[in-house]
Parts: structure tokens; sequence; C-alpha cells
């Protein structure tokens, strides 16, 4: 099974989780989070609807502040785990959304505060166990600049990218996330 993890100010709409499932040809659960919430209760809410859901054979797959939550429940509940342009240092790279915002996917406009960028770990859970984790980020990010330097010194076997930020074809990576999938057994649709 596939989840995806939208990125800051979208929703579980948004356009980059409708095509990774055109894509990838399969169902994928979106899942959904607050960009207006504290971190603690974002994280719980995800990792909930993970539990809800998952089969055993499993893998995130998360684009921007996405990814940062992928990579967080990944660690926590022994999950592959698929990340593209992730933020990595929340609370330095969130700071230039302070004040006023709108949500892209329900045109929601709301305040991020600076007990909400507080609320979250300095920085992401780095690879740890035996844990898949494939990291991928673009050295031309034009929303998070700089980014590729960050992701190195904490993911230091990242796939570094030309991509924009936003995800426009996940195509390239498709063998991968098919693979990350099938990593804890024989998937159910393989007829095996």
């Amino acid at each position: 099974m596939i989840f995806y993890v939208h990125g800051f100010n979208s929703g579980a709409g948004s356009s980059s989780g409708k095509l990774l499932e055109r894509q990838i040809g399969a169902k994928v659960h979106r899942l959904e989070y607050s960009s207006d919430g504290m971190f603690a209760d974002n994280f719980e809410s995800l990792t909930q609807q993970v539990n809800r859901h998952a089969d055993g054979f499993d893998v995130l797959v998360g684009t921007s502040m996405g990814g940062f939550y992928a990579l967080m429940i990944s660690q926590a509940l022994l999950t592959p785990c698929v990340a593209f342009n992730p933020v990595v240092e929340p609370r330095q790279q969130l700071r230039q959304f302070l004040g006023r915002n709108v949500n892209f996917v329900t045109q929601k406009a709301y305040d991020f505060t600076e007990a909400m960028l507080d609320s979250y770990p300095e920085r992401v859970a780095g690879p740890g166990g035996n844990v898949p984790v494939q990291v991928y980020v673009s050295e031309i990010d034009e929303l998070l600049q700089g980014n590729a330097d960050r992701v190195r010194r904490i993911f230091p076997d990242c796939t570094v990218t030309r991509t924009s930020h936003r995800m426009t074809d996940f195509s390239p990576y498709l063998a991968t996330i098919r693979q990350f999938e099938n990593l804890m057994g024989v998937h159910p649709d393989s007829g095996d």
C-alpha cells in the first residue's frame, strides 16, 4: 500500500498526490494534516491514518513538508519511505511562512504562528536502523533554497536532482516506490 503525504499549505486533494496515483496506476492513500496545526497533533493524526490502513506492504511517499512527515513516520513505524525535496530543518525552513497563508487546496486562510513553528523539532530524524529510505533533493529548488546541502548533511546517500520543488513527474521514481512498497514481503496484487 502506498501512502502519500502532501506539502505545506496543501491537502489530501493535492495535484501531486493525484499525479502519483495516476502515474503509478494503483490506489494511493493520501493522508491529511493541518498546516496550521501543531507538530505533535499532526504527527499523531498521520500515524493513526497509516495504522488504520497499513497492510504490511507499505511505503510512505512525501513531498516537501510531507517529505518531512513521511521521514519522521518512517522512523517511528519502521516503514520504508521515499521523500522528495523534504523539509529537513522545519524551524528554519518554515520561518518564511510565518503570518497569513492560504491553503492551495481548500483556499482557507490562516495564520502560521511562532507557537506552531516552535512546536516542530529542530531537524528531521536521520536514517536509522534497517528502515529503507530514499531521499531525492533538487539542487535548484526554487522554494527551499540551499536544501540540497541541508539534506546531504542528514542523508549523505540522497540522490541529487535538477527538478523544480513541486513534483510534476513521478515516472522516473515509480520503480523505487514499488520496490520499497514490496520490501516487507510479496505484494498481494502480484499473484504470488
